[in-house]
């Protein structure tokens, strides 16, 4: 096994490791132990794979996602200048960003075929999966949400994570496989009734379609169709007024309020601090200024949970450029030579997470990293020279 393959087979192993972790000590209603060796294993192996990845970046290589590559290298360079003018920042999340910029030019580099060690990988997407059915199904998550007026706290990461998945689900497994998955999947988003995964799977749902009509028989299909119906019914009768209520108290523009509520009022006054301050317009605020402003705003919590505003405040429009460019750059890829499969698959990935962006976000989840796993998997079928 070559040296690049190595550590690609790493990187999936320790990500492997830390699904596993988190399962075994997971957060438990917004609180988190801070110390021990069972809180800190996901993070180390979090700084392992950061390590594995890195020499990527030296590989002189023009790399499709170049966009990335330099992303990676400007959060190196806040982190630095973070650390030398003493500036607060919480280093576990920018480190989490710069995996996931890290992984879009690891996978390329590394991936030389579509025939990486497919039990890695198949151990990989469950491993997520586990996660989602342990949490949520057996770790009283379902009744936690109906107490706490919907809201399960931690649900953010496991929900989202189904939705950064699913496109890795089904490219790499048979029908009724990636069927099966998705209605856990589903049904785990809405338990966890986390807005921005709710609206990311409706938009999922017409790929969804097409794909099943094209990959699974007609008694599949009807099958899943009957569960859906039952599903369907069951949550409109438990969990609509809580649905509802998650959408409408997001717009509730007060000065502050409890986590969920309230968020046009921080992202206004995110927005209207960047705008009254044009010399940060192009590098941004720097890191730990979007928890800063808003702890002195009176928000209880210290994100953005937008994207859009996040990256904009902290980085700038330069951040901007590089983030949101790979991003198009995934959907340039659905106009290149590829057959109707792949190119719904790379649309619903990039159209899921451009909504996703807009109330949640994924800079600090690392499952964002399968994105840039099934982008790269899919570059390797062009056929022209790169």
């Amino acid at each position: 096994m070559s040296y690049k393959a190595i550590r690609l087979h790493l990187v999936l192993f320790l990500i492997i490791i830390s699904n596993i972790v988190n399962m075994m000590f997971p957060k438990s209603m917004g609180f988190e132990i801070q110390t021990g060796i069972e809180y800190q294993l996901s993070k180390y192996t979090y700084g392992l794979c950061i390590i594995l990845m890195f020499p990527s970046l030296f590989t002189g290589k023009k790399y499709y996602f170049n966009k990335m590559n330099g992303m990676a290298w400007l959060i190196m360079v806040y982190i630095v200048f973070g650390y030398a003018l003493s500036m607060e920042f919480e280093i576990g999340n920018y480190l989490k960003t710069m995996m996931i910029c890290l992984s879009f030019v690891f996978f390329e580099d590394v991936l030389k075929s579509d025939k990486l060690n497919r039990y890695m990988l198949y151990c990989y997407i469950f491993s997520v999966f586990l996660n989602v059915v342990y949490l949520i199904f057996l770790q009283n998550r379902l009744d936690a949400a109906i107490e706490n007026e919907g809201h399960v706290r931690g649900g953010q990461g496991i929900a989202n994570s189904i939705i950064y998945l699913l496109p890795l689900v089904f490219y790499k497994l048979n029908g009724k496989v990636s069927s099966l998955l998705f209605i856990v999947g589903a049904i785990a988003v809405f338990v966890s009734m986390r807005r921005s995964a709710i609206l990311a799977l409706l938009i999922c749902v017409p790929f969804v379609y097409s794909y099943l009509k094209q990959n699974v028989s007609k008694y599949t299909a009807l099958f899943l169709f009957v569960i859906l119906i039952i599903g369907g019914y069951y949550i409109y009768n438990h969990y609509y007024y809580i649905i509802v209520d998650r959408f409408t108290d997001m717009f509730e523009a007060s000065d502050s309020g409890y986590y969920g509520s309230s968020r046009t009022g921080w992202w206004k006054a995110l927005i209207v601090l960047f705008i009254d301050s044009p010399m940060h317009w192009l590098q941004g605020f720097g890191l730990g200024k979007v928890a800063q402003c808003m702890v002195e705003a009176g928000f209880p919590f210290e994100t953005a949970h937008n994207d859009y505003i996040e990256i904009g405040f902290t980085y700038g429009i330069i951040g901007l450029i590089l983030w949101f460019g790979t991003i198009l750059s995934i959907y340039r890829l659905s106009k290149m030579h590829y057959n109707n499969f792949d190119s719904s698959l790379l649309k619903m990935c990039v159209l899921s997470y451009l909504f996703i962006a807009i109330v949640s976000g994924a800079s600090y989840q690392p499952h964002f990293m399968s994105v840039a796993l099934f982008a790269n998997l899919v570059l390797l079928k062009l056929p022209q020279k790169r």
